[in-house]
């Protein structure tokens, strides 16, 4: 069970932020995620890949041993258990993933979203990085003019919090961004 490190880092929730990072990233995956949370750091998840279509049920346990870093389990589950697990949830989201494993780190821009309707435009967009050695990641690739902030305490910006929407507008308006 290795204890990987975190930075999370808040962009501006625009689909141009989104599509900043993407292109410099090429060969990003596209992910749909349903995550349902359960109490006492557990959480499921199901992750559909939107190229391949290929869907995916996620049990994980995370738990916090510092700002910067976390212990993660992970498993995959059935339809079945994730479909019995679902009515025992306290909090939902769903968000867009872009995902993209790097030699030294694995980079996530998830976009959340309130609905599964496809006009429905991102409420809060943040792209975190994990890595399992001492030096961290270079992140000077992401352009300035898209970063509201780069978060130095993890759970302030922890996507359970960011479930609740007016948690992640009021997140918003402290950095000094309104969503339109």
């Amino acid at each position: 069970m290795p204890i990987e490190k975190e930075s999370k880092i808040v962009l501006k929730p625009e689909v141009s932020s989104i599509f900043n990072i993407t292109k410099r990233l090429p060969g990003m995956e596209k992910f749909f995620i349903f995550q349902l949370y359960l109490g006492g750091g557990a959480r499921i998840r199901h992750r559909k890949n939107l190229q391949t279509q290929v869907k995916e049920y996620f049990f994980t346990y995370k738990k916090n041993i510092s700002n910067d870093e976390e212990i993660e389990i992970e498993t995959e589950i059935s339809a079945d258990d994730f479909g019995m697990l679902v009515e025992h949830s306290e909090e939902s989201l769903i968000k867009v993933r872009f995902s993209i494993k790097t030699e030294n780190a694995q980079w996530d821009l998830d976009a959340f979203h309130e609905s599964l309707d496809r006009d429905d435009k991102p409420y809060f967009v943040m792209l975190e990085v994990e890595w399992l050695t001492d030096e961290q990641p270079d992140w000077s690739w992401i352009p300035e003019d898209i970063i509201l902030k780069i978060v130095e305490d993890n759970s302030e910006y922890s996507s359970k919090k960011l479930s609740n929407i007016n948690y992640a507008e009021q997140s918003l308006k402290e950095l000094g961004f309104r969503r339109i």
